[in-house]
């Protein structure tokens, strides 16, 4: 019955997209994506024989968090093909043509007949599947395949489905499993109360993947004299709360620099306050000499983890809404940090600022006033950023420890 119903909701959210993609343009996205998709399976394994690990990201920060195991299989074992699925168009979108697998795909709707045909079609030899994404059909399909299930970098709550009132239910997807590598203790002990012991507490792949990024981070030369010698304030992934505190925060300090990165770049809008908003410049009209300003519109993608650098202070986003983003890759270049109150989700968090490397702001002029307190108190501001790049240093080493479990490497060798 619960299985019946787990289908028919994901027949109807499957409806739901296809009747709103006219109107909704990842919608739209998401669907165009998926068209003909068996068959462009099938194309594509006919043209990459040999052994398959399949690697599957929910979205872009996924993706982020599985990265550097990704690149590390590559590097350490080029026999194999690597597909690369995600679900959202937002990673799918940005990195579909990303070079270090043979493929990039989106992952079928969860249809158990779809599924079951697209694990015959690609007849992978392992699956990876970054921090969660539960798909029961496609976890059904791919043990009764008999190919080995992993979750990387996996976090689990004890309010989520599989421990509550069906949790019996929900439960036999995560037994589907062959392996947990989990980040913290929480996880391990959740899974071991229903039974589950093929866990391995790894620690955060992200860790070592904001360290890369540090180290092969390309210096921003027009950003960087752009800056000066004045105290800069960086804004990343910003929504409308950040966003709009920024805007007046620059109107009130005419001696600081801030540099605002929005959560998703809307070319018109950002024209628009460059021009009505006094000191604003956009970031594709900046040049290598420019001074001009003390606001930097940053109407291009992929290059916020670099600008970070620049900072004395960092805001980040989505706090006052759904939930912040990534605090890591601000931490590993030891920049203070503050956010909204949206972030008791985010493990990393939490972290920071048990460490006094970040503060958490419950209003909009709370944290008006905590940037203010920090941009005038910068040797304080240097010193609690410190700490935050010391947690990310000693907390690298998961990819590693992953890399070299038994039952993994027994697939990667062959």
């Amino acid at each position: 019955m619960i299985q019946w119903m787990y289908n028919l909701a994901m027949w109807g959210f499957e409806c739901a997209i296809r009747s709103v993609a006219p109107f909704h343009p990842k919608a739209r996205l998401a669907i165009a994506g998926r068209a003909n998709l068996l068959h462009r399976l099938h194309e594509w394994r006919a043209q990459h024989q040999g052994s398959l690990i399949w690697f599957h990201c929910a979205s872009l920060g996924e993706f982020e968090q599985g990265r550097n195991l990704i690149e590390e299989i590559r590097q350490q074992h080029p026999q194999h093909r690597l597909l690369l699925t995600f679900f959202s168009p937002s990673g799918y979108e940005i990195r579909k043509n990303y070079g270090h697998v043979d493929g990039v795909f989106y992952l079928p709707f969860d249809r158990f007949k779809t599924m079951k045909a697209t694990v015959q079609a690609l007849e992978p030899s392992a699956v990876c599947i970054v921090k969660y994404e539960y798909w029961v059909n496609w976890y059904k399909a791919l043990q009764e395949a008999g190919v080995p299930i992993f979750l990387v970098s996996a976090k689990l709550r004890h309010n989520q489905r599989f421990f509550g009132r069906l949790g019996w239910w929900w439960q036999k997807t995560l037994r589907r499993v062959n392996h947990f590598f989990v980040q913290d203790d929480e996880t391990m002990r959740l899974l071991q109360s229903v039974g589950i012991e093929s866990v391995t507490q790894t620690g955060d792949t992200r860790f070592d993947r904001v360290h890369t990024i540090r180290q092969n981070a390309p210096s921003l030369e027009a950003i960087a004299t752009w800056c000066g010698q004045a105290p800069v304030l960086v804004v990343g992934s910003a929504w409308k709360p950040e966003a709009s505190l920024a805007l007046a925060l620059g109107q009130q300090h005419r001696d600081w620099k801030i540099i605002l990165v929005p959560h998703e770049v809307d070319s018109a809008e950002m024209q628009r306050q460059s021009n009505e908003i006094s000191g604003a410049v956009l970031y594709s009209q900046l040049t290598p000499g420019t001074t001009e300003g003390n606001i930097l519109l940053v109407n291009a993608t992929g290059i916020l983890s670099a600008i970070y650098q620049y900072a004395n202070v960092v805001v980040i986003g989505g706090g006052f809404g759904k939930g912040i983003h990534n605090t890591l890759e601000a931490a590993t270049w030891g920049k203070y940090i503050l956010f909204g109150p949206r972030y008791e989700k985010f493990a990393e968090a939490v972290a920071l600022i048990e460490q006094d490397a970040a503060t958490v702001c419950a209003t909009a002029s709370d944290m008006a006033k905590a940037i203010t307190t920090a941009m005038t108190e910068l040797s304080t501001t240097r010193l609690r950023g410190q700490k935050g790049a010391m947690l990310v240093e000693k907390s690298i080493g998961a990819t590693k420890r992953i890399m070299q479990h038994t039952e993994l490497q027994s697939i990667l060798k062959k």
